[in-house]
C-alpha cells in the first residue's frame, strides 16, 4: 500500500506537501501530573503548564535534487513554510498542532543519483493526533459513540427552540449552565478546546458556569434542559 507523504497545512488552507518517501516519527508522551479539573480546561494551556510532557515529532526522508543548492533551497521554502502560526502537520489521515520548528538537517548521502537525507523536527503544540472534524447531531438526549485513545474538547452548537433564560447540559458527568434571554433560532456555540461561548455570535462566556464537556472514547451521555430543539456536536478524535 502506498503511503502519501506528510504536508503542512497553515489556517488559511494553503498546504505544503513534503517530497515522495517522506515520514513522520512521534514518540510517546506521557502526563506529568494529576490534572486538578477547572472551570474549564484549555488543552493547550495545560500542555504549556507542564501537565503533559512536550512532544517532538520528526519528519524524515530522502530528497532528490541536481546538487547541494536546489537541495537547500527546498529545506528553506520548508522553513519558511514552517514559521506560520496556527500550522497543523498531517500523516496518515490524522493531523497535530505545531508550535515551532526545532531544528533540521540536510546530509548528502554519497550515492549516485543526488540524494540528501533530510530530517525536519517541530515540537506539538499539544500533545496528541486528531481525526479530521466530525459532526453529529442529537436532537434528543442520548448518546454519543466515538474512538481515539484519550479525551477530546468538542464544540457544541446548539439551536434554541424558543424563549427562556436558562440552559443545562450534561456531557458525562460533567454539568455546565448558561444563563441569558434565548428567543428561537438562537445559536450558542460552547468551544471546549477554546474556552469560549458564544450566542449569535457575540461573547456570553460570563453567563457561563460549569465545566466545559469533554468526550471521551466510547459513548457519552448527553442530557440536557431548557429551550433546545437540536444540538451538533463537532469533534475530533484524539490519539496518544
Amino acid at each position: 500500500m502506498t503511503i502519501s507523504p506528510p504536508y503542512l497545512k497553515d489556517k488559511d488552507n494553503n498546504i505544503l506537501y513534503f517530497p515522495p518517501k517522506f515520514y513522520v516519527r512521534s514518540e510517546s508522551i506521557s502526563r506529568r501530573s494529576s490534572l486538578v479539573q477547572l472551570p474549564f480546561s484549555n488543552l493547550s494551556k495545560e500542555t504549556s503548564d507542564g501537565c503533559f510532557n512536550p512532544r517532538r515529532v520528526d519528519v524524515t526522508g530522502i530528497l532528490y535534487a541536481a546538487d547541494e543548492t536546489e537541495a537547500q533551497t527546498l529545506l528553506d521554502s520548508i522553513h519558511a513554510f514552517s514559521s506560520k502560526k496556527d500550522l497543523e502537520l498531517w500523516y496518515k489521515g490524522r493531523r497535530i498542532k505545531v508550535d515551532k520548528l526545532l531544528e533540521s538537517s540536510l546530509q548528502d548521502t554519497g550515492k549516485k543519483g543526488f540524494l540528501y537525507n533530510v530530517s525536519i523536527s517541530y515540537q506539538a503544540g499539544d500533545p496528541f493526533w486528531y481525526s479530521e472534524e466530525k459532526l453529529a447531531e442529537l436532537s434528543n438526549k442520548g448518546v454519543l459513540s466515538i474512538g481515539g485513545s484519550a479525551e477530546t474538547y468538542p464544540r457544541l452548537i446548539i439551536t434554541t427552540s424558543g424563549p427562556g433564560d436558562q440552559i443545562w447540559l450534561k456531557v458525562n458527568d460533567l454539568e455546565c449552565r448558561l444563563a441569558g434571554s434565548f428567543e428561537t433560532s438562537d445559536i450558542i456555540e460552547i468551544d471546549s478546546y477554546n474556552g469560549t461561548v458564544e450566542i449569535n455570535g457575540e461573547d456570553a462566556l460570563s453567563g457561563f458556569t460549569g465545566f466545559f464537556p469533554h468526550l471521551s472514547p466510547g459513548d457519552n451521555s448527553f442530557e440536557y434542559e431548557g429551550p433546545i430543539s437540536s444540538i451538533v456536536v463537532v469533534y475530533s478524535e484524539a490519539y496518544v
